[in-house]
């Protein structure tokens, strides 16, 4: 009777001991994440970016609340209330992208991505379909 219950302490202490090596070895098994300081990213095979909050990792910086990025980069920045031009054809010939930030009550805002085309003779939008919208839950901006 004796013998069963050695054999059992033995083989359990034999288990642990198993189980114990096999997640030590997984344990050296990892590389931490390199940080990456400046923009020099050549010779590296993965890049990881640890920003300070997720919602500053999402922010931009916005030059106006609400402005028409063309397909060159140049910003124009877009009144809230347009006011409209009489006497002008529209000649909706300048692609690219409307960004509409809008705060809200609670502390936080949205920004809003819209394709968009600009009349070359007044300046005056015309919105199409929306590319992308971005909710913050404090406002980064």
């Amino acid at each position: 009777m004796k013998s069963k219950v050695k054999t059992k302490v033995l083989l359990s202490a034999i288990t642990m001991a198993m189980i114990g090596a096999a997640s030590v070895v997984t344990a050296f098994a990892y590389t931490p994440p390199m940080v990456v300081n400046g923009t020099d990213y050549s010779g590296m095979e993965t890049i990881t970016f640890i920003p300070v909050s997720p919602e500053e990792l999402l922010a931009e910086t916005l030059p106006y609340d609400y402005f028409f990025t063309d397909q060159n980069g140049t910003i124009y920045p877009i009144e809230k209330e347009p006011r409209t031009q009489r006497g002008c054809a529209h000649e909706f010939t300048i692609a690219g992208t409307t960004t509409k930030h809008t705060p809200n009550s609670n502390g936080g805002c949205v920004v809003k991505y819209v394709e968009s085309m600009r009349c070359k003779l007044c300046g005056m939008m015309k919105d199409g379909s929306m590319i992308n919208e971005v909710k913050y839950t404090k406002c980064p901006h």
